[in-house]
């Protein structure tokens, strides 16, 4: 990526920063897609009033930085949810626009997290796509949770992929570690393995 850009990303996460009540600092790596293991950091951070971004890299395509903004919605009754509308750019091997939505939900001790994005390319619109991960899960216990989970891409002109797994995750006070394994019962089984942190202020 050229410095003007990587100068202009600077800016826009610490504006974000600043304002910011409370946020999250996300860290995956990919293992087994029959190429070099992936790492995928995810930075996310949310105001007081709402507003909500999002920088992430090698989420969308390899070598791609990807920022995204929007404002955040919830409720905190007996069913707790939050949903996220964004917008937001890539820049790097993959250039575009995506529009996206975080959507979350929690009754007692079982959990559902979906996220949705569109994005299409300014280079090529063969690199145009569709992506969904969503999740279900339950907590037994406060250091313990597991579910299964769902990833759905369809790139333009390609024929759609699905893949399900199954999400084992541990808690350790504000730090959590997902282990997702997708494919389960296939010979295209791939892992994820997380590292995730969450704040308030």
């Amino acid at each position: 990526m050229r410095c003007p850009s990587i100068l202009i990303l600077f800016l826009i996460c610490n504006s974000v920063l600043l304002a910011q009540t409370e946020g999250g600092v996300e860290q995956y790596h990919y293992l087994g897609l029959g190429e070099a293991n992936t790492i995928v950091p995810v930075v996310h951070m949310q105001s007081k009033k709402g507003l909500y971004g999002e920088v992430r890299y090698n989420y969308d395509e390899k070598n791609t930085f990807s920022v995204l903004f929007g404002k955040s919605f919830s409720r905190q009754q007996k069913i707790k949810w939050s949903v996220t509308p964004m917008v937001g750019v890539a820049m790097g091997n993959l250039n575009g626009f995506t529009a996206a939505v975080n959507i979350a939900a929690e009754r007692e001790r079982f959990f559902v997290n979906s996220q949705s994005q569109a994005t299409v390319s300014t280079t090529s619109r063969h690199s145009n796509f569709l992506f969904n991960w969503c999740e279900f899960g339950y907590q037994p216990l406060n250091w313990l949770y597991a579910g299964v989970s769902l990833q759905h891409t369809q790139v333009s002109r390609e024929k759609a992929l699905w893949e399900p797994g199954i999400l084992i995750g541990i808690i350790y006070k504000k730090l959590s570690f997902p282990i997702y394994i997708f494919n389960t019962f296939s010979t295209n089984r791939f892992f994820i393995l997380g590292v995730n942190w969450e704040w308030k202020r």
